[in-house]
């Protein structure tokens, strides 16, 4: 067992001000306005922060209002958000176009939670009670306004939180993770460096809530009263804590009993020891492990689960975790349940018709998967997707949609489509295989539509793992440009994409280039970007590598056909009801490894002579949608990779007496990792009882096997079914899913 500390949030139990007090909004009308002022408005480094406690959640993600500076006609501005069952939501406006980075439900109603969003060198991060929970990336202008802020409330109709805030920071600079979890609980002077705004909401009773930092820049209290003041967040002295499992290796667990780890956060003020976690599946509890060691004070500890989680026999099941302590003063976090849909073969179903709407589904929709350390030995990945209709009828018009990998490697844009003219259509396949160097470990799969009616779409998305029949490949993937709103033929915006140098790998064998590129904007000069034939250029250190004509000319050829609207017109880039297809660059020829290449893609010359900039009216401006990477291939692997397989167990029984006797115990494992490993553990269990543990000391090459004949032999029920797992581990092993 492998069991790994990780300090996160730093608890402290002592609170210096005479009073802790807070504001209680109550969901229909109150809100705290605070004049504009220019520090208030989002940039490139900034934070938001504050504590909450909800009531209610909201039913859709944008109801429940923390911050708010947002302005409708243009858009403009942000707005820090909550609701759906305890989501977190942080959207922006750039380049007057609503920018979102979200989390899962992962909060709870009638709990406080510490939260903050963080915006800063292109990338959004959402915190809850000290742990990174939602990411998006941004490019482009910051769309500012001069409108006033308001705290609980928003620049649209309707949107008031439900419950308790206490706390408002605003920071003029990007906090770190360690920085937001060492000041939660501590109470600032308003004199910190690169702080704009404070709230600490202490007043009681007042109809202001003071700014300590800009006192002219205090809000006022509106449909708000002496009774909307109440005791602010409060900490409890036991409080562990559940965080969502980052699911069952959905790869491993149709063919062999899994591991998994659990997370537990200590969100008390005290230490807490001697937790009884719980595992069910479809309701039926298998077993329980005492987990003994002593998590301090907002520590995060990752648990490794001992025994083994056996769906091998369990269509799409539901598994369960539950911890528990005798001390503990707050139930509400203590059970996390994961839905799994069984794999078909070499199928993983992803999401299953899964509504996307602008509603109480929302646009965006997010699944939680566990993949293996590496993904080398399969030769190709594929996602096969599917839009169907809702009851209500599908969206009537050709929306932009995407699939983004969020990995412990970055996110990725695995793969784009187009919603077709109101009828379901698919499945459409897209070949994601380029990016199985960064689909590893606990990733979250985005799945989004820009849909903005209450129909949208049900969307299936499939994950087909092709196996090597050549032996494997490896490869590795470097980002080039990543933008879904690039500015085309504005004088007044330069549309030149930023020149990248990347290093080439020595072991670099063959490359190339994937970019998924389409065009978007009508009713400009020439109706670019969307229906604008263009060709743009691809260099390579320098030279011409490719001239790319951004066109799709076969439109009527849609197995989606008989749609609405004007499906049969070609386009630049895509048709409705169809997949994006990447565009392909073969550099093998061009770059060398142990080199460096620098990459540009030029665009060809266009000015719009409209008005520039989104008017709101009559035109959409002309833009690109850009995500494109560098992906490098050898028949060696790129990086280390340490990787022990549990490949057999067996037991030995002799059946000549009158009852049956376990007389040895024998298991095979191999190296399936790049180097050398011993000192590793080898032990079995019957019927959830752990029976014995050896460590082999000798060294396993990679590719080798050895079997091992355990040195005590016992646990065997004579005349019963007797389930025996054996297990391997050790200290480095990257995938326990084959464990």
């Amino acid at each position: 067992m492998r069991s790994i500390f990780i300090f996160i949030l730093a608890a402290c139990a002592i609170h210096a001000v005479a009073q802790n007090r807070a504001l209680e909004f109550n969901g229909s009308n109150s809100e705290v306005i605070v004049p504009h002022k220019d520090a208030l408005n989002v940039s490139d480094g900034w934070t938001v922060e504050a504590w909450i406690y909800a009531n209610e959640w909201k039913s859709l993600i944008w109801q429940g209002s923390i911050v708010g500076k947002d302005a409708q006609g243009p858009d403009r501005g942000y707005a820090f958000r909550c609701g759906d069952n305890g989501k977190l939501s942080f959207v922006m406006a750039m380049d007057n176009t609503w920018q979102e980075a979200q989390t899962g439900a992962l909060m709870n109603e009638e709990q406080w939670h510490h939260v903050a969003a963080t915006v800063g060198n292109g990338n959004i991060n959402l915190y809850i009670d000290g742990q990174l929970s939602g990411t998006a990336s941004y490019e482009g202008s910051f769309s500012s306004n001069t409108i006033d802020m308001k705290i609980g409330a928003s620049g649209f109709a309707d949107r008031i939180f439900d419950g308790i805030i206490d706390e408002v920071r605003i920071w003029s600079t990007v906090r770190t993770a360690e920085e937001l979890a060492n000041n939660a609980t501590i109470d600032l002077t308003g004199a910190e460096e690169n702080l704009v705004a404070y709230f600490p909401m202490n007043e009681d009773p007042a109809t202001t809530v003071n700014n300590l930092v800009d006192p002219a820049c205090s809000g006022n209290l509106f449909n708000m009263d002496e009774n909307d003041w109440t005791e602010g967040y409060q900490i409890p002295d036991f409080d562990p804590s559940l965080l969502p499992i980052s699911s069952i290796d959905i790869i491993n667990m149709g063919e062999r009993p899994v591991l998994t780890k659990a997370s537990i956060k200590n969100l008390g003020t005290e230490a807490v020891s001697d937790i009884t976690l719980a595992v069910s599946v479809n309701g039926n509890v298998k077993f329980e492990e005492l987990i003994t060691e002593s998590i301090a004070a907002g520590d995060l500890y990752e648990y490794a689960l001992q025994t083994p989680i056996d769906l091998t026999e369990e269509t799409d099941p539901e598994v369960t975790f539950t911890i528990s302590h005798p001390n503990d003063q707050n139930n509400f976090n203590n059970t996390k349940t994961i839905s799994l849909n069984s794999p078909q073969g070499n199928i993983y179903r992803l999401f299953n018709a899964e509504r996307h709407n602008f509603g109480a589904d929302g646009q965006n929709q997010l699944a939680n998967v566990l993949l293996p350390a590496r993904l080398d030995e399969y030769e190709r990945i594929l996602l096969h997707i599917t839009v169907a209709c809702p009851p209500t009828g599908c969206d009537p018009w050709d929306q932009p949609a995407k699939v983004i990998a969020e990995t412990q490697n970055g996110n990725f844009e695995i793969a784009r489509y187009i919603t077709p003219y109101g009828i379901a259509c698919g499945p459409w396949t897209v070949d994601i295989t380029d990016f199985k160097s960064v689909l590893s470990g606990p990733t979250t799969i985005n799945s989004f539509v820009q849909v903005w009616g209450p129909s949208g779409w049900n969307v299936t998305l499939d994950l087909e793992l092709v196996d090597s029949v050549e032996g494997n490949t490896y490869s590795q993937l470097t980002p080039l440009w990543e933008t879904d709103y690039w500015t085309y033929g504005d004088p007044d915006v330069n549309d030149d994409l930023a020149m990248r140098t990347i290093p080439v790998s020595d072991k670099t064998e063959t490359s190339h280039i994937r970019m998924t590129i389409s065009g978007h904007g009508q009713g400009n000069t020439n109706n670019a970007a969307e229906f604008y034939n263009v060709t743009h250029n691809f260099m390579v250190n320098g030279e011409m590598a490719n001239a790319h004509n951004v066109w799709k000319d076969d439109c009527e050829f849609n197995i989606c056909d008989d749609q609405a609207g004007n499906w049969l017109f070609d386009r630049a880039g895509w048709c409705p009801g169809q997949e994006v297809a990447p565009y392909i660059v073969n550099t093998s020829d061009i770059v060398s490894s142990g080199t460096e290449a620098s990459f540009d893609y030029v665009l060809q010359d266009y000015t719009n002579l409209l008005n520039t900039g989104y008017n709101g009216g009559s035109h959409t401006e002309p833009h690109y949608r850009i995500w494109s990477y560098f992906v490098e291939h050898s028949s060696s692997r790129f990086i280390d990779y340490y990787n022990l397989v549990a490949v057999s167990i067996d037991p030995m029984i002799d059946e000549s007496g009158d009852e049956d006797v376990l007389t040895a115990v024998n298991m095979t494992v191999m190296n399936n990792g790049s180097q050398p490993l011993d000192a590793y553990a080898l032990s079995y269990m019957i019927n959830n009882q752990s029976i014995n543990t050896d460590i082999i000391e000798q060294s396993l090459m990679p590719g080798e096997e050895y079997t091992h004949s355990f040195s005590e032999v016992n646990g065997f029920v004579p005349d019963f079914q007797n389930v025996f797992y054996g297990i391997v581990s050790h200290v480095d092993d990257e995938n326990i899913g084959d464990n």
